[in-house]
């Protein structure tokens, strides 16, 4: 039922419903389509199918993809990493001694301590984020400022080294992206 309503708003409306992103084919990416990774991941997630789905589970096949020039580093000091859109990324940081493994659980997650550490490390002192999985986008020319005001929600024509954090808005006012704009020119 929920596939045939949300196909039928895509043809009525023209777009589709808000939250197809789990099963929008433009999602992947080419090394999704080898061989070797869809013979690994397809077993993996049929076998899956009918085990318990716990949650903030991480697929064990087709991992090491994408992995940034600190991946290496980041293991060395406990990182506890997932994946995302192929990259490897760390999602916490085991304490010292520790493995850096998730246990699942539907209670409190082994790695909330770990998080809330990390945290409070970045609030009240400093931390350095490995954002190299993020998409990055360079909006140049004349119309550069008045085009990225028209699809952010936040201003973002601001001084030159400035940093916003702002949606990427769509024509109906939807959310496409949260994405961090850095002015590094005019």
């Amino acid at each position: 039922g929920g596939v045939g309503m949300a196909i039928a708003e895509w043809i009525m409306r023209g777009y589709p419903p808000p939250d197809l992103w789990e099963v929008d084919i433009r999602r992947t990416f080419s090394f999704q389509n080898e061989p070797v990774y869809l013979r690994d991941r397809v077993s993996e997630t049929l076998g899956m199918l009918y085990g318990m789905h716990w949650p903030h589970r991480q697929y064990t096949t087709s991992r090491n993809v994408l992995c940034s020039p600190l991946h290496d580093h980041l293991m060395a000091e406990g990182a506890c990493f997932g994946e995302l859109a192929g990259w490897e990324r760390a999602n916490w940081f085991a304490d010292p001694g520790t493995n850096p493994k998730y246990q699942y659980s539907y209670g409190p997650q082994n790695w909330h301590g770990n998080q809330k550490n990390e945290h409070e490390t970045t609030r009240e002192r400093v931390a350095l984020y490995d954002q190299t999985s993020f998409a990055k986008f360079d909006v140049i020319g004349s119309d550069a400022e008045r085009t990225l005001e028209r699809i952010c929600a936040n201003k973002v024509g601001r001084a030159i080294g400035s940093i916003t954090y702002t949606p990427w808005l769509n024509e109906r006012a939807g959310i496409e992206a949260d994405v961090t704009v850095t002015r590094i020119g005019e």
